[in-house]
Parts: structure tokens; sequence; C-alpha cells
């Protein structure tokens, strides 16, 4: 899956996200796939403690046990991570699919907790002073905040997929959905097209319109259903709302009419 990040414009973004709130943000494609970040790097504690190897895949081992966990749902995910510092992952999904998450992270929510488990070193404890401290109710409002702008990264293509990709979700989605009422301006809504734009996309990769590649599905399903299912009740099946219009437009696209099409099907076998 190829992933199309506006970087510039994602970073100005997550610069103001920081900016109002004080919060480390970053954006990454998985959780070994760091993009971009404001600060880029991570807290100088977790650096610091991370120049332990040992210490490191723990990290590590939790970074991706979160992920996995986040990856579950479209909403925030607030957690604690391995080292007792709080975090939030909140997934970016493009036409059902989980393509990168957005973390707010390194904060600690509670000093007593964290002192008490970690038993911090004189140094360790001297660098507590450069992370965040918002309290849980700041950091749910925060989260929630992060949830609409994971939104509306997607709907404003700051983060997308791939023309092709993008082509490939909507023909899978009409695949799933042939038999529903679909018209250009739900598949315009559903996947942040323009309409020029969805136009063009069937025209120069499929060199068919829309409508025509739907009737074409359709027309294709219903050859096996003729089999065994009268013709109205074959066109209502396959999202012909007019069995006079199904029967036309099959009639041109394979020279009989859905009728003699039938009778001239060989019987299926038993």
């Amino acid at each position: 899956m190829k992933l199309v990040v506006d970087e510039k414009k994602l970073y100005v973004l997550l610069k103001d996200f920081h900016q109002l709130t004080g919060l480390k943000v970053s954006f990454s494609k998985d959780y070994d796939t760091p993009i971009l970040g404001v600060p880029y790097n991570i807290c100088e504690l977790c650096r610091y403690k991370q120049l332990d190897r040992e210490f490191y895949l723990r990290c590590k081992a939790s970074d991706k046990k979160a992920y996995d966990l986040a990856s579950r749902s479209d909403e925030p995910y607030i957690y604690e991570c391995h080292y007792h510092l709080t975090e939030a992952l909140q997934p970016v999904v493009v036409y059902g699919k989980h393509v990168g998450y957005f973390l707010i992270g390194q904060m600690l929510t509670d000093r007593e907790k964290f002192i008490r488990l970690n038993r911090p070193t004189d140094y360790e404890l001297s660098l507590l002073k450069d992370l965040a401290s918002p309290s849980l109710e700041t950091l749910r409002s925060a989260a929630a905040i992060l949830s609409c702008l994971a939104k509306y990264t997607v709907i404003d293509r700051y983060i997308g997929l791939s023309a092709q990709q993008n082509l490939d979700a909507v023909l899978e989605y009409i695949d799933e959905h042939y038999r529903e009422h679909i018209t250009v301006a739900d598949l315009c809504r559903i996947f942040h097209y323009s309409r020029p734009s969805l136009f063009m996309h069937f025209k120069n990769e499929l060199n068919q319109g829309i409508t025509s590649y739907i009737n074409d599905l359709r027309l294709e399903k219903s050859k096996a259903l003729l089999e065994e299912h009268p013709v109205k009740e074959v066109s209502s099946l396959v999202g012909f709302e007019d069995a006079n219009y199904f029967s036309r437009i099959f009639k041109k696209k394979y020279g009989v009419s859905p009728s003699v099409f039938t009778k001239k099907s060989p019987p299926p076998h038993h």
C-alpha cells in the first residue's frame, strides 16, 4: 500500500497543534515507520533510557502492542507505555483501511506513580521537567481534536493513497454494493472525489464511464442468475430498478434478450 503524504501541509498542521496544546505530536505509517513530528525527536528522558538496548527493545515491543490495539478501532487510544509514560494514538483511516497514526507522546500524567514504579535516578528525575504533564481530561480533549484532524487530513488530501489505490477502493466498493442504488454523488461523497476527478480516473484507467462500468458489472452478474430466476427478479437482484431497461441494455451488450439468453444457456449440472 503506497501512502501519499503532503508533508509540508501536514507539518504546519502538527506545528499548530503543538503550539496550542504544548503536546508532542507526530505522524507515522506504523509503530516502526515515523514520518514527521513536532518536535521530531523523542524526549530527552526516553532518548537517554534507550541507550540501554534492553530498554530500547522493550520500547519497541510496547509500541507494537499499542499500535496493534489502536488498529482495531477508528477512535483515539490512550494508554501507558512500559515505562509508565502516557501516550495517545489516533488512527488515520482511508476507505476503511488504517494507513497511519497520529501520536501524542511521552507525557507524565501521574508523577507519583512514575517515580514509585520506575525508581528514577537523580539525573532521570531532572529530565522529568521537560515532559508535558496534562490532566487526563485535557489529554482526552486533545485526543478528540486530533481525531477530527485525522478525518480532515484525509478529506483535504494531506494523507491518502496513490491514485490507482484510490480507484481500486472505488471499484471494490462498487463490487460489494452493485445490488444497491449507487450514484456518482454517493461515490464522490464516500471517497472524497470531485465529479470531474472521478470521471477522469475512470476514463484514463478503464476507458469507460462510471455508470457504464456499474451496468456492465451488473449485467455480468446477471448471467448466472438467469439460469434459475425469472428476468424481472434477476433485474432487481443485480440492482436494476426497471426490468425493461435491464432487458434493453442486456440485449445491446450480448445481442440477445435475457429470456432468449436463458434458453440458449446450457442446463445446469445436477
